[in-house]
């Protein structure tokens, strides 16, 4: 069964070759230009300027932080009740969501009548 004595050294499956080059799996891949292609026009922004009113700034960083506990409280307490079975603890944090959600829709209608 181990002999060298160079019996049966054909290939039974016909594997004699290998795998492919690696050239040769995939598709082609296309030429990029780089950033110095003239072409292309990259406009720049400056990000220090303040083109946006600092009430209306303010705002909108209230209400991305709402919004964002929020989704937190509500995500947690869906998590709560799912999960662990913790109908308490995920009832509350939901409704905490829940009012977050009031609270954020009440500040921006009232800045949105003051304007």
């Amino acid at each position: 069964m181990f002999d060298d004595s160079g019996e049966g050294d054909e290939d039974p499956l016909g594997m004699e070759e290998g795998p492919p080059p690696e050239e040769e799996l995939g598709p082609d891949v296309p030429a990029v230009e780089g950033p110095d292609d003239p072409s292309v026009d990259i406009p720049s922004v400056d990000a220090d300027s303040d083109d946006v009113p600092g009430d209306l700034k303010a705002m909108f960083w209230t209400l991305v932080l709402l919004a964002n506990g929020a989704v937190l409280a509500v995500s947690l307490g869906l998590m709560f009740i799912g999960f662990r079975g913790n109908w308490d603890l995920g009832g509350r944090l939901v409704i905490a969501g829940g009012l977050i959600v009031v609270l954020g829709w009440r500040v921006h209608q009232r800045y949105e009548r003051r304007d």
